[in-house]
């Protein structure tokens, strides 16, 4: 468990040049647990974190590389 609280939404950057592969049973298992999993390049995911944020959404972010 990563999360006291389930965000509603987490979006994870996978690095300016998209690198980072993020696995399906990742976003499988927290879509099961009713987490919105949105995974793009750092600079798209930087972008739609603020949308949602500004929007008043409860969103978590992770950055896994460069």
């Amino acid at each position: 468990e990563v999360f006291p609280v389930n965000p509603a939404v987490l979006i994870i950057g996978t690095g300016y040049s998209g690198v980072m592969r993020v696995p399906d049973s990742v976003i499988e298992e927290l879509n099961s647990k009713g987490i919105e999993t949105s995974v793009m390049k750092t600079p798209d995911a930087v972008d739609y974190y603020n949308s949602l944020s500004e929007k008043g959404k409860v969103v978590a972010a992770l950055h896994l590389t460069c």
